[in-house]
């Protein structure tokens, strides 16, 4: 996945456009701009643009535009041509291998998957995209990191719209949070059954740890979304209910959070 600049097509077609002012009438001297510009613009979207790994119908063509423009740049200082205009075979080579290039980007960008994510209720997407730990509590990251990447991808997957992945990721999250809240309120004790929550809450409650609030709150979660989301017919299937569960997450995991010590850091 590639992040889009929004203006650069608009960028490069502003380059390129005005090649369709230059005819056979047009004076060397007055083509010169307007085919170095283009010609700068479209190497780089050939080779070092974020479409350069993704253009394949429309290469050939643009390499062939590029060709020319090169060789009408050359053209340029030659001494026959200073008070001269271009001619009708320049012009022609021109204006043929532009017309094809512009035909078969657009109908190879027309084709192309480009996708708009659109707002999340009031989660700002650069968040969801980028730095989905910003949206829960501010010492996760530096005293449960391996959290992190889950978080990450959740909130990746509710930009993107797939609920019951980012619900499986927030409950990974979730459960490397509560096997630390575990080894910080009974340190030594080896981890209960499968690790799952149903096993530590059952583990908490013989050994007489954790406040009621955060038992009940994990309780909740488990009951009313960890349990449901592992079976295929049950999905997640709007904002509304991934907002609900990031709200329980958050909840849990503040609670645990102060139980956890933050990590000691070593000596320089």
């Amino acid at each position: 996945m590639l992040p889009i600049d929004g203006s650069y097509l608009y960028k490069l077609g502003g380059a390129i456009r005005p090649l369709t002012n230059v005819n056979s009438a047009t004076p060397w001297g007055e083509a010169w701009l307007p085919l170095y510009i283009a010609a700068g613009e479209l190497e780089k979207f050939i080779n070092d643009s974020v479409y350069s790994r993704s253009v394949r119908t429309s290469r050939t063509s643009a390499n062939e535009l590029l060709a020319s423009l090169k060789s009408l740049i050359e053209s340029v200082d030659k001494p026959e041509n200073k008070d001269n205009a271009l001619g009708p075979l320049d012009a022609y080579h021109l204006s043929n291998s532009l017309t094809s290039f512009e035909a078969v980007m657009s109908a190879e960008f027309g084709m192309m998957p480009i996708f708009l994510i659109t707002p999340k209720k009031g989660y700002d997407l650069n968040s969801l995209v980028y730095a989905g730990q910003t949206l829960f509590p501010f010492d996760l990251e530096e005293k449960v990191p391996e959290a992190v990447s889950d978080i990450n991808s959740g909130t990746q997957c509710v930009a993107f719209e797939m609920w019951t992945a980012a619900a499986f990721h927030f409950h990974r999250a979730t459960e490397s949070v509560l096997r630390k809240y575990w080894e910080s309120v009974l340190p030594g004790r080896s981890h209960p059954g499968n690790k799952t929550i149903g096993d530590y809450l059952r583990a908490l409650g013989k050994a007489r740890k954790g406040s009621p609030k955060l038992k009940s709150t994990l309780r909740d979660l488990k009951d009313l979304y960890r349990n449901p989301v592992l079976h295929p017919e049950y999905s997640l299937s709007n904002i509304e209910e991934v907002s609900a569960l990031m709200g329980s997450i958050n909840a849990a995991m503040v609670q645990m959070l102060i139980k956890i010590p933050k990590p000691e850091k070593l000596d320089e």
